[in-house]
């Protein structure tokens, strides 16, 4: 997690980071209900969220799903 936030901080993208969720919190937004364009999404076993592909496909139109497995992680 500290790794994630030093490349925020250290490439002065921390406030454009924050944004969303100040906007939404504050209601300058709207929440995204659905996305139609077709949309690819690939897990590795490094990321923070591993959404099942159910929870994708509610707000996007998913057109690959992507599950790396673990030995994945071992190439890199």
């Amino acid at each position: 997690m500290l790794t994630q936030a030093s490349l925020y901080w250290f490439t002065g993208t921390i406030s454009t980071s924050f944004r969303p969720c100040h906007e939404y919190a504050h209601h300058l937004t709207r929440r995204v209900r659905r996305v139609d364009v077709p949309t690819a999404l690939a897990l590795v076993p490094a990321d923070l969220s591993l959404p099942p592909r159910s929870w994708a496909e509610r707000t996007y139109n998913l057109t690959r799903y992507t599950d790396a497995p673990r030995r994945a992680l071992r190439r890199l």
